[in-house]
């Protein structure tokens, strides 16, 4: 495979074909169909001028390529239309650890597992469907979930400060550190929300979203087939020269995305 990377589609894997205008949510089985999706991400981030474009076109976090992580994409009229991914804590800690390490490093200290959620982008021309809000919560229950079945005891995510309303009135997630700048995207203001899966398997009041996630839940068996990213599959694919590419640093000297 190449090393330089040219974006694709995002077509919809032959294992879920739908009827054109149907809109099926998807938990990628392939490496290939991952790249894709981060393709996406590193495509709008880069169009947003949140981050700055590089030979590899792929956008992730070195913390996300591992077999913790899952990675969901939301397809219509044939093509990718939106992606999420989430992933497990490690020895390298999560992505949000170069922003709020200290209050993270807390939580680990009470004996807490975390999760994060992130790389959450969506194709321009079909923005218009893809943010109805009753869409975008049946498609964040999945990265939800996926950490649920993993044994986390929070959910962390980092948002812009004018997005944190709607996770937190409509999807229970509470502020858990205050708002800071997050360098690896262009210093751009981001807050550290958290969230209780336990809140899950309660049946006490809860804001409109998080009932839905109640009511609509996902089964292990929806993720058991997600990609493991195997050593070998990512030594031969792009996300090789990209894992070198971010360990060297390189991206702090490429020149900025351009954004009109």
């Amino acid at each position: 495979m190449s090393v330089i990377g040219t974006p694709r589609a995002g077509r919809i894997p032959a294992d879920c074909p739908p009827d054109r205008d149907e809109t099926v949510i998807h938990v990628p089985r392939r490496l290939s169909e991952v790249i894709d999706a981060w393709r996406l991400v590193y495509q709008r981030y880069v169009a947003a001028g949140i981050i700055r474009s590089h030979p590899y076109q792929i956008h992730t976090a070195r913390q996300a390529i591992g077999p913790g992580t899952t990675v969901v994409a939301d397809y219509q009229r044939l093509r990718m239309r939106r992606t999420v991914s989430c992933y497990l804590d490690t020895d390298d800690g999560l992505p949000l650890d170069s922003v709020y390490a200290s209050t993270l490093d807390g939580a680990r200290a009470r004996g807490e597992r975390l999760g994060e959620i992130g790389l959450l982008a969506e194709r321009p021309d079909m923005a218009g469907e893809a943010t109805q809000i009753q869409d975008l919560v049946a498609f964040m229950r999945y990265p939800i979930y996926a950490l649920y079945h993993q044994g986390v005891d929070r959910v962390v995510i980092g948002v812009h400060p004018r997005h944190a309303g709607f996770y937190q009135r409509l999807l229970g997630f509470e502020v858990a550190a205050p708002v800071q700048h997050y360098a690896r995207l262009q210093d751009r203001p981001v807050v550290l929300l958290s969230f209780d899966p336990t809140r899950l398997e309660e049946t006490d009041r809860a804001p409109r979203g998080l009932r839905y996630w109640r009511d609509h839940p996902l089964g292990p068996g929806v993720f058991v087939h997600r990609c493991r990213f195997t050593p070998a599959a990512v030594a031969s694919s792009d996300l090789a020269g990209y894992q070198r590419w971010l360990k060297a640093g390189e991206f702090a000297t490429m020149p900025r995305a351009r954004t009109g």
